[in-house]
């Protein structure tokens, strides 16, 4: 199950969410995981219950860590210049060791192992840039070695050591996540003269932008027993509504109406006895009839108005009762809004048979995004967490457009420490 991170570009900070700009601490990471991370990084709009727009970073690189950036080594040794320091070196015997090693008795050095060390020669001139091996501390570290000031004729050197502790978990590597939103439509239940119908529409990702439709195919029901008096007799259950339009082809001698023509529903006495009328809300045809033999009714196909990427359960059970085909009180709508919508037909739509819906979703956009891969179980993460039963880390999560490196996100999250290794 992958972690959804949202990222206030604009704040720099984590976000609950598209809808929500309450900052959050994420706690969903444990140490032994190996954890798929979302990233979604968003545009402040200033609107009032719509406060995030959807920004693409594709053209962008990130990089993301997990680990402390304050702590210091518990144990161990390093090398500065060929000489061996313990992890809780100070100043004074940095001095001491380069002063040997340097052969410059008159050498400084200041700061710590928190701060760093800075090294200032007592002579002008260039000096070789001093090589730093952390490879011997723990928690593990690395030593970097920078020009603080260049030496130069009438310019003494100084030199900038610092010693840190590598991140417990690092991803250099994402992967764009794409804004394509497909629906995919599937029976739940097969509806028959027990079982009503149940289908399901499902997301591949939550829409946050655009709007999609459903479409109700057209269906076709036969009709196998004698027309008698405006009464038409299926042979399973028809499912139709009062008032739905429908087409009768393939009658033998038929009376008193027309095929081709299209009627309305007038009444369902019965699940597979039905009543005809010329308009919508008519009176009932009952002098129509036809001979003996097979025959068949088919009803429309219909469209549903535009529903919003967001549509509520109520909102997408409004737009398929206000079709015909289908009617008020006729489905029930459940699920979770902007991932799956659950439709069981029921009333006059009980106990019968119909045609999986199709949906429309090409203007549904997507969150734009970044996903890649955590590993929480190395042994960096265990030394930084220790015995405790979780640790507030650092968070760091850098982007890189056009060569151009920002940290859009820095702040503490919570590693809990696993039971399962």
């Amino acid at each position: 199950m992958a972690t959804n991170l949202y990222i206030d570009l604009d704040a720099s900070r984590l976000v609950k969410g598209f809808s929500s700009q309450v900052p959050v601490n994420p706690s969903a990471f444990f140490r032994g995981d190996v954890q798929t991370v979302n990233l979604y990084f968003l545009r402040q709009t200033g609107i009032s219950g719509a406060p995030y727009l959807s920004v693409d970073k594709s053209a962008a690189t990130v990089k993301m860590a997990i680990g402390d950036k304050t702590g210091t080594p518990t144990s161990g040794t390093w090398t500065l210049d060929g000489v061996s320091l313990g992890y809780d070196t100070t100043a004074a015997l940095v001095q001491a060791a380069l002063r040997t090693s340097q052969s410059d008795a008159s050498l400084t050095v200041a700061g710590s192992m928190e701060l760093g060390f800075t090294i200032t020669w007592s002579v002008v001139g260039a000096e070789t840039a001093l090589v730093a091996d952390a490879t011997g501390l723990l928690p593990y570290c690395s030593a970097t070695v920078t020009e603080r000031r260049a030496g130069t004729g009438s310019v003494k050197e100084q030199q900038f050591i610092r010693v840190r502790l590598t991140p417990g978990a690092e991803q250099t590597s994402f992967s764009d996540i794409t804004a394509t939103v497909t629906g995919t439509i599937s029976t739940v239940a097969g509806g028959s003269s027990t079982v009503s119908e149940v289908q399901k529409i499902a997301f591949n990702k939550v829409p946050v932008s655009g709007g999609w439709t459903i479409s109700v195919p057209a269906d076709t029901r036969s009709v196998t027993a004698a027309v008698v008096a405006g009464v038409f007799t299926t042979t399973a259950n028809h499912g139709f509504a009062l008032n739905q339009p429908i087409v009768g082809t393939g009658f033998t001698n038929e009376a008193n109406w027309t095929e081709g023509t299209t009627y309305y529903v007038k009444a369902t006495p019965t699940p597979t006895t039905f009543t005809i009328a010329a308009t919508s809300g008519g009176s009932a045809m009952t002098t129509a009839t036809a001979d003996a033999g097979s025959g068949t009714i088919t009803t429309a196909a219909e469209i549903t108005t535009q529903l919003d990427y967001d549509a509520s359960l109520a909102d997408v059970q409004t737009a398929l009762e206000a079709l015909t085909s289908i009617g008020a009180g006729d489905v029930s709508v459940t699920g979770v809004v902007g991932e799956f919508y659950q439709i069981a037909y029921q009333a006059q739509k009980a106990l019968a048979n119909f045609p999986a819906i199709t949906v429309d979703v090409s203007a549904l956009l997507a969150a734009y995004g970044k996903t890649g891969t955590l590993t929480l179980s190395d042994p960096q993460m265990h030394d930084l967490i220790g015995s405790a039963d979780s640790a507030n880390l650092d968070l760091e999560i850098q982007l890189t457009e056009s060569s151009n490196p920002q940290t859009v996100v820095s702040q503490e999250i919570t590693i809990t420490a696993d039971l399962i290794a």
